[in-house]
């Protein structure tokens, strides 16, 4: 894959990653991703913002997340492997092939205090792989709330590109396209290193335990934040929703 990586000020810790991918411009995602840029100092001190675009992203864009110390890895020639709207959101998971400790999510939502204390309850293990389930979902897996880590410098899984392209040949344009990916390729390689985050009556049944939040605050991880609503354009009620850390 042929990426230009681009990165203003590499002042954060190049080892602790959010990765993102972020296509088009609308501003549901456009306008997400900045904000999540701009969460993520307090959510995340310490980790960098990767955002995987192509050439759809505007460049005032891909210059505001710039500004806000975020890394670019700019895929240019997507076209090439005919990468859909759905399989793009496969290049926020190439980090799990390097040096590196990461977290995938999803630019629509929005980085919060509630799963950063599940993140950092898992770096106080050696388990290699983490999920979360807050929103009632029934795949084993999601896209926006996972993460991996690699472990005494060896990736967790070194092929990941190869395996990527191998999947966008062979599937369709499905909308689960990117969880199916992890349900079927990238879960049985980490799953016997997993620790799993969600109350009991959020995790599908096929996960039998989970460590449970307990938590007073309502905000769900990966839940959408939508344009119209108040959560969206009010910067003003951010600290209480995405940053004061949640009480029990």
């Amino acid at each position: 894959m042929d990426i230009e990586i681009k990165c203003k000020f590499p002042l954060t810790d190049g080892k602790k990653i959010i990765s993102f991918t972020l296509y088009g411009n609308n501003p549901f995602y456009t306008e997400g991703a900045i904000q999540n840029a701009i969460l993520a100092p307090y959510v995340y001190p310490g980790w960098t913002c990767r955002f995987y675009v192509d050439h759809s992203v505007p460049s005032n864009i891909i210059e505001s997340l710039l500004d806000k110390n975020c890394q670019i890895y700019l895929v240019k020639n997507s076209k090439d492997f005919e990468f859909n709207p759905r399989t793009k959101l496969l290049w926020r998971f190439l980090p799990v092939g390097e040096n590196v400790r990461f977290i995938s999510r999803d630019a629509d939502s929005r980085l919060n205090s509630k799963e950063a204390w599940a993140t950092n309850k898992w770096m106080e293990t050696e388990k290699k792989f983490t999920r979360i389930f807050d929103i009632g979902e029934t795949n084993i897996i999601l896209g926006g709330c996972w993460g991996a880590t690699s472990i005494k410098n060896v990736s967790a899984i070194s092929d990941i590109e190869k395996k990527i392209f191998e999947w966008v040949n062979l599937k369709s344009k499905k909308r689960d396209t990117d969880e199916k990916f992890l349900e079927q390729i990238v879960l049985p390689l980490l799953e016997k290193s997993v620790l799993d985050f969600g109350d009991k009556n959020k995790r599908p049944k096929a996960i039998k335990d989970s460590i449970p939040f307990l938590f007073k605050k309502k905000l769900r991880i990966g839940k959408a934040i939508f344009p119209d609503s108040e959560l969206f354009k009010n910067p003003d009620l951010w600290y209480k929703e995405f940053i004061k850390k949640p009480d029990h």
